[in-house]
């Protein structure tokens, strides 16, 4: 029996990619996965529908993806009123120039939800354009790996004694999109963590399952990515940047942002500024 490969061992190999919005009369058939010999790399990033798989039912709507590969159940519809839209790649893995049998790789994840969805979005998409181009499949390689990569250090780091409900995972990744964008709100622990349908402690836990910070830190830290940007992009002074970012004591805010990033706000202001990533 072949020995059992890892995905960093191997290299990604781009067969065909392409984005679609599926016709109104689409659907998959049982054909189709029996005529399945390699990897089929789905995301969806509109419309609503349904596949069976061999495990059961799952919805199909923006966000969901799935890692199919031959040997398993894909049936599929969708709805005609709100039609799919779907980026597929087709893939195998190698090593040392030979395609892997299926025998010597177990993809780790079959349904999944990147906890980036837009970065994933515009991965696979730029995939999708890069096969048309000449030489594109060079360039698309690496990245298609970067993002199975990603999806197997997700899947590894689940634990089994903090179930992740996949609405709440939905809406915890949005949450996480939320506050990025949105630093200055008056986020509270509690309250998000009722938003997600958790108790604030096993909230924390599975945001820092996730995340790999505290809700705490993680909204500290996104105030200290805004004020960096803030320093070096605007010409607002030091207070008022302490302010638009809802501080009401400039002291603190100093201290917390030199404790995160090293250096005070006002040294960040030097063109020759160094600053380390926020801990």
């Amino acid at each position: 029996m072949p020995s059992k490969r890892a995905l960093s061992d191997v290299d990604a190999i781009p067969n065909a990619a392409l984005r679609i919005r599926c016709d109104p009369n689409w659907r998959l058939d049982s054909n189709w996965a029996r005529g399945l010999h390699d990897y089929d790399l789905w995301y969806v990033w509109g419309g609503r529908g349904q596949m069976l798989t061999s495990d059961g039912a799952v919805d199909l709507c923006p966000g969901v993806g799935l890692w199919m590969r031959p040997g398993r159940r894909y049936e599929a519809t969708q709805d005609p009123q709100n039609r799919l839209g779907v980026t597929a790649i087709h893939f195998s893995l190698g090593f040392k120039r030979k395609v892997l049998r299926q025998s010597e790789f177990d993809p780790p994840v079959e349904l999944f939800e990147p906890l980036s969805p837009a970065y994933f979005d515009a991965a696979t998409s730029h995939i999708a354009g890069l096969y048309s181009r000449p030489g594109g499949l060079a360039i698309a390689a690496p990245l298609l790996k970067s993002l199975l990569l990603e999806l197997v250090a997700n899947a590894q780091t689940e634990r089994p004694d903090i179930p992740i409900n996949r609405y709440h995972q939905k809406k915890l990744t949005k949450l996480i999109s939320e506050i990025r964008d949105h630093p200055e709100n008056d986020f509270k622990v509690k309250a998000l963590a009722v938003q997600c349908g958790y108790s604030p402690d096993h909230f924390t836990r599975v945001f820092r399952t996730i995340v790999g910070y505290s809700p705490k830190d993680f909204i500290v830290n996104a105030r200290m990515d805004r004020a960096r940007a803030l320093l070096k992009e605007s010409s607002h002074t030091v207070t008022q940047i302490a302010d638009l970012l809802g501080y009401r004591n400039l002291g603190f805010f100093s201290r917390q942002f030199k404790a995160r990033l090293g250096m005070s706000p006002t040294e960040v202001r030097s063109p020759s500024a160094s600053l380390r990533p926020p801990r």
